[in-house]
């Protein structure tokens, strides 16, 4: 116990030595998000109470199933999943594995968003139990058993990945499965309701499948100790708590196997002889083959290349079906949902990559030349979700007529993108590097997290307004003879704009070297 009030300290005293470096606005807004969810949470499970059985089935088997995914992938998608709890800093103490896993539960345990997570499962025993003592003491204990159920579950996750990026290939593997994980997760959340209305036997079929896994487990034995079965609500119970007990026993296990197992090595590419650039004989030239390798190699570009394509496809896809009229054409145009999960990238690419900037500080500064080639890096990242999503909606559809003009007003859409993206990252840059440590965040962003918040939501604000004497008409009169050729006219609008901002952004950054690098990358001058 003692171990575990150390945890719980040294969490908060991590914590507060981060916030007195900035970013005391963006906890407090934190602190206010969890409460929410806390307060939503216990809303959400106490109002089972008034529902009939089928339902009140329905709403535990999701709410634990979504509680317990949630916890084990969102964090690594938003940026991070805890740098207090990265078991890495106790490498040094002379720890059994017991003692750190006591240390790392405690940190783990009393984090803002667990606190809300413990504080929304209160709400099941008010909308489960009944007047019975033993049903009152069973649906009360299964909190604690969901709470730690996801807890194991989310950092046994956690620490796979840390140890999975000890290798390029396993980085690039852990890239992949924690991408797709919470996309999945995603794509769940904005689908299971509509399949839950739109078709009852189908929307059974799905809780039932979820209710054999673990989080299913809890729900049934707190829906047997609302109806007084408390035989079976004791074994599922103890079923769920055996789960909970392995993935924190495997936790602890691959954390101390963490420290003692070595990197492995990854072997290299004989050196062809070739230049690295290939035959790059211009600035221009050599900027853009830079970016293209690096686009291929880059963990970043690849992971929002994934999650780009999966979110915008499956919320295009989503928004289609939703639609309900296969007869209208205009359907295809939703394909560019695909652009808009992943514009807001590309808003970085003076800060994207960070660690690196001061060679090309040294180099002569960021030019046109670079610039160029950075914000152009993106358009394969930002086209292929919305070149995806047209062919399956127009395949889906047969309205192969609309796939062009489409694509073309995609394409106008990036351009537009990219050149907003110049001026924004050349205004509020943030450090963003190729990490391999999923417990840190990703985005540094020293305490202004707000302001950057302000000039995305202003940039794509921009992009719209941007965008819009080409979209609207070619979208909302479609039929008409001059939407395809405005549409194609329209790309090379959007080309003009993106040159405009990457002068304007050149203007910007000129002569601003040395501080940029001071401020993105401050070990490069320490």
């Amino acid at each position: 116990m003692r171990l575990f009030v150390l945890g719980v300290r040294l969490r908060w005293r991590l914590t507060v030595n981060r916030l007195r470096k900035g970013g005391v606005a963006l906890f407090v807004l934190l602190l206010i998000g969890c409460a929410l969810l806390a307060l939503s949470g216990v809303a959400s499970f106490a109002a089972t109470r008034g529902l009939d059985p089928a339902d009140r089935r329905t709403w535990l088997v999701l709410g634990f199933t979504l509680v317990v995914l949630g916890w084990m992938f969102v964090p690594l998608v938003v940026g991070g999943a805890d740098e207090t709890v990265d078991p890495t800093r106790l490498a040094l103490l002379p720890l059994h594995r017991h003692q750190l896993a006591a240390v790392l539960a405690g940190a783990a345990a009393c984090g803002p968003a667990g606190l809300a997570v413990l504080v929304g499962l209160g709400g099941v025993p008010i909308g489960v139990a009944t007047s019975n003592p033993v049903s009152i003491v069973l649906s009360i204990l299964a909190v604690p058993i969901v709470f730690l159920l996801g807890l194991g579950a989310a950092r046994l996750m956690a620490v796979l990945l840390v140890r999975a990026q000890r290798s390029r290939r396993g980085r690039d593997l852990a890239v992949v499965v924690s991408g797709a994980a919470g996309v999945t997760l995603w794509l769940l959340t904005q689908s299971v309701g509509p399949v839950l209305a739109a078709d009852s036997d189908r929307g059974s079929a799905v809780v039932d499948a979820l209710a054999w896994a673990p989080p299913g487990w809890a729900a049934r034995g707190v829906l047997a100790a609302g109806e007084d079965r408390f035989a079976s609500s004791v074994g599922w119970l103890a079923l769920t708590a055996v789960a909970a007990g392995a993935a924190i026993f495997a936790w602890a296990a691959v954390t101390a196997r963490l420290f003692t197992g070595s990197e492995r090595a990854v072997g290299g590419r004989a050196d062809s002889g070739r230049p690295p650039l290939g035959r790059a004989a211009t600035p221009v030239g050599a900027a853009f083959a830079k970016e293209l390798r690096y686009v291929v190699r880059s963990p970043g570009k690849r992971v929002q290349l994934m999650l780009g394509t999966l979110m915008g496809v499956g919320f295009a896809v989503i928004q289609a079906m939703q639609a309900g009229d296969r007869d209208n054409p205009k359907v295809v145009f939703f394909a560019l949902w695909g652009v808009v999960f992943v514009i807001s990238a590309s808003f970085n690419v003076i800060g994207f990559d960070s660690g690196s900037l001061w060679l090309e500080v040294v180099t002569g500064g960021l030019r046109r030349a670079q610039l160029l080639a950075r914000t152009a890096a993106w358009f394969p990242v930002l086209l292929f979700p919305a070149l995806v999503a047209t062919l399956v909606i127009a395949g889906w559809l047969g309205h192969w007529h609309y796939a062009a003009i489409t694509v073309a007003l995609a394409i106008t859409v990036i351009f537009c993108g990219i050149g907003v993206g110049a001026v924004v990252s050349s205004v509020a840059a943030i450090p963003q590097t190729d990490g391999d440590n999923p417990f840190s965040w990703r985005q540094g962003a020293s305490g202004r997290g707000c302001l950057v918040g302000m000039f995305t939501l202003g940039g794509m604000v921009a992009v719209a307004a941007l965008a819009a004497p080409i979209l609207v008409p070619c979208t909302v009169a479609t039929d008409r003879w001059w939407a395809t050729p405005l549409a194609v006219a329209g790309v090379g609008y959007g080309f003009v704009v993106w040159q405009l901002g990457v002068s304007v952004a050149t203007r910007r950054v000129a002569g601003r070297g040395p501080e940029l690098v001071a401020e993105l990358s401050p070990r490069a001058v320490a």
